[in-house]
């Protein structure tokens, strides 16, 4: 059987060259629920496309978070120009992946709008909680989750996977990182088939318009890092957009008064980090022992550099480096 070889990727594997790969495809995510679109998208896709390799893109679906028909209609907003080249998946392992007739609402509404039909993805697991025939029976493709070195699995109701992801620690050329890697179970004709795109003499599609998230309002700069300012800041960085700073360290909670509403102060196990302090720490080159999600001296010290203020190590209140951060997101960038 002919396979192509390939990669799932999205913001996490910032800085990663899509063409140095060496892979046939690369699969990239899209959209989380209706309030995310991943700030690495286009530009894997773009690369991939350059690179003459197959692509497709993906929708995490966020059980609190929209209904599926408005999860959908985000999604395909956001990946209208990559319709009908790119395959569409379903990314189905959040909240209560029983739930089949949501997932189906979901699929069904994407092709509704597009005329091509999504694969689903989701593990072993998943696929043994529920009866999933109403979606296998719609033919919407499966993209089964399932990490062992030869896929020997009954997949039904499916007769058999369009695509396997086998780990999530995989390494490719030219990143150091771990990646998910992927098999696709056909060659190129098939892809096509499954991304419904059109046969030669057909109309040449468009060339794929960025993807963008929905208009930013401005917010005060007042240097008080509060809900508004964290959803900017998740908007521009691609994260998942919720106005929270989660799994901050109490200790440094009495010395940076600027830090206000939404910061989620923890001790213990549940200091865990955020997504945006993250981005933020990689986006401002953090040392790399400090780039773990959570807010500290060494990180406040190296955004004060950047942006030519005393480099204390603390977010006072009201803050000048918060406004620095509050004039730059107003403008859409990161730095």
């Amino acid at each position: 059987m002919t396979e192509l070889h390939g990669i799932d990727i999205s913001h996490w594997q910032s800085g990663l060259n899509v063409a140095k790969t060496g892979k046939d495809f690369v699969i990239a995510k899209a959209t989380q629920g209706v309030s995310m679109v991943d700030a690495e998208c286009d530009n894997f896709i773009q690369a991939a496309k350059k690179a003459g390799m197959k692509y497709g893109v993906y929708a995490f679906y966020d059980y609190d978070d929209g209904s599926p028909e408005a999860q959908a209609d985000f999604f395909v907003k956001h990946v209208q120009g990559y319709v009908g080249e790119g395959i569409l998946v379903l990314d189905w392992e959040n909240g209560n992946t029983k739930d089949v007739a949501t997932a189906k609402k979901f699929l069904d509404r994407v092709y509704a709008k597009t005329g091509v039909k999504p694969l689903i993805y989701f593990n072993k697991s998943v696929l043994g909680s529920a009866d999933w025939s109403s979606v296998a029976k719609a033919d919407y493709g499966l993209w089964y989750a399932r990490y062992v070195d030869d896929l020997t699995d009954s997949v039904s109701p499916w007769k058999s996977a369009a695509l396997w992801q086998s780990t999530s620690s995989g390494h490719v050329s030219g990143y150091s990182g771990n990646v998910d890697l992927d098999t696709f179970f056909g060659d190129k004709a098939a892809w096509d088939a499954y991304a419904g795109k059109k046969s030669s003499g057909g109309d040449t599609p468009a060339p794929a318009p960025k993807p963008k998230p929905e208009p930013k309002d401005e917010i005060d700069v007042d240097g008080w890092w509060g809900t508004d300012t964290t959803r900017l800041g998740q908007e521009v960085y691609g994260t998942h957009v919720d106005g929270k700073v989660s799994g901050q360290n109490v200790a440094y909670k009495a010395k940076n008064p600027g830090l206000a509403q939404g910061w989620q102060w923890e001790s213990g196990s549940k200091i865990t980090g955020s997504q945006l302090i993250l981005a933020i720490q990689k986006e401002f080159h953090v040392p790399a022992a400090d780039a773990n999600g959570i807010w500290g001296p060494a990180t406040a010290k190296r955004l004060q550099e950047h942006y030519g203020i005393t480099e204390d190590g603390v977010v006072s209140g009201p803050s000048e480096l918060v406004k620095a951060l509050q004039r730059t997101w107003n403008a859409g960038k990161k730095h």
